[in-house]
């Protein structure tokens, strides 16, 4: 962004950096000095999977086009399943980084490295890029991040396989999790309750709900012929088909779904693994300066 220019937006492809590499520091930071404990730490974490793994924009879009794209329309929905988040791809983003570069070292070097180094570039009025990302991390580890920019960062490359590979290395399990109530899962779509209603906050591409006419934004009023209330999880869980009576631009409909082998929404967590051997506890306490006991 340097030379700045304060009359109008400063267009960049680099805001999984300067939001994404931040929000992952503030967790960090709390983390090593105490702050944090373990747990409080992973329960934070997990909350970045869940929106990591529940939103389809992961597929349609790269956290650097998120990046130009939060200077064009802010942080409105926008067209469904297209928008990521700076904040949560950029953060994990920022772990997987750190670990290329710990693994490869022996934890002798870090994410801790390239920061230093950009802003040692910042204090002598450099300004950093993609390129001159790419030539630190290849400088301070020897590993040739090109790929590794093209598939997560400027393309829609699968996390699961690399975070799994990461979490592994310091004694962490990546688990299935279903965040939400069964029927959410099941039919392929999220509700929100608000003020005594309830209504569709978004549709799983592909599935029975988005199938059925579904919009969002339409207030359910009633589930299989009762009044909804405060008794959705009541009415819901267990059934594989519910018949739906909902307000949807101002009129009434009844909409009926059927659900199909298929899970929607389908998120992750991390948990602490029991087995770990004694140099992925090693690796832990290096990454985290913490026990994994606390």
């Amino acid at each position: 962004m340097a030379p700045y220019n304060f009359t109008g937006e400063n267009y960049s492809r680099l805001g999984w950096v300067y939001e994404g590499i931040t929000t992952w520091y503030g967790d960090q930071f709390l983390l090593r000095s105490g702050v944090f404990d373990t747990k409080r730490y992973l329960n934070t974490l997990n909350d970045k999977l869940k929106r990591h793994f529940t939103s389809y924009g992961r597929f349609n879009q790269p956290v650097s086009e998120a990046s130009f794209d939060t200077w064009l329309d802010g942080y409105v929905p926008g067209i469904p399943h297209r928008k990521t988040s700076i904040y949560v791809e950029g953060s994990l983003i920022a772990f997987l980084i750190d670990s290329r570069l710990r693994e490869s070292s022996n934890d002798n070097v870090s994410l801790d490295n390239l920061m230093k180094r950009l802003y040692d570039d910042a204090r002598s009025g450099k300004s950093y890029s993609k390129e001159r990302i790419l030539d630190i991390l290849k400088d301070i580890s020897g590993i040739d991040f090109t790929d590794f920019y093209a598939n997560y960062i400027e393309g829609t490359h699968d996390f699961e396989p690399e975070l799994i590979r990461c979490f592994t290395r310091i004694g962490l399990n990546l688990n299935m999790h279903l965040p939400f109530t069964e029927a959410e899962h099941r039919f392929g779509f999220r509700i929100l309750e608000s003020a005594g209603q309830t209504t569709i906050a978004m549709l799983a591409p592909g599935s029975p709900a988005e199938a059925s006419g579904l919009m969002v934004g339409d207030q359910i009023i009633a589930c299989n012929g009762r009044k909804l209330g405060n008794n959705w999880a009541l009415l819901t869980d267990k059934l594989s088909e519910i018949s739906l009576h909902v307000f949807s631009k101002e009129r009434l409909k009844t909409i009926a779904l059927k659900s199909t082998d298929e899970q929607y929404f389908s998120g992750r967590n991390i948990s602490i693994d029991n087995s770990a051997s004694d140099e992925q506890k090693q690796a832990f306490r290096n990454w985290s300066k913490q026990e994994t006991s606390n």
